[in-house]
């Protein structure tokens, strides 16, 4: 379920976001994230953990997000904990690709979602 953006929290972010002229990723990693994927359009990726209905927990020991785990993981080569051999570094979407392959083989927990594009400079 996608919300407008009459809802004044989202409205605003998005009025500051389109003040920025590049590349954008809104990644949201929360209960109820979907509800930010209204924000996504040509040159902002919007990513959520779960839907705009949705909670989001994973259970772990210390608490983390799976999701955001997976995705920095693939994209930004983020070495965790958990994580000791992060992949090669990927783009925003096939990162994205990768983390939900992921999260729904391994983890079954809620399925992120995307909405957007985005060019990103490999390595940035």
């Amino acid at each position: 379920m996608l919300l407008s953006l009459t809802e004044p929290r989202e409205r605003l972010l998005g009025e500051y976001l389109d003040r920025i002229a590049c590349p954008q990723i809104v990644l949201i990693a929360a209960c109820y994230s979907g509800r930010f994927l209204l924000l996504a359009r040509d040159g902002r990726l919007a990513l959520a953990a779960c839907g705009a209905d949705e909670s989001y927990h994973v259970e772990s020991a210390p608490a983390r997000s799976a999701f955001l785990c997976e995705f920095l993981s693939h994209w930004a080569g983020v070495v965790l904990p958990s994580f000791p051999s992060p992949p090669a570094t990927l783009s925003p979407h096939e990162a994205f690709d990768a983390a939900k392959e992921k999260l729904v083989k391994e983890y079954q927990t809620k399925v992120p979602l995307r909405e957007g594009t985005v060019s990103w400079p490999r390595g940035l």
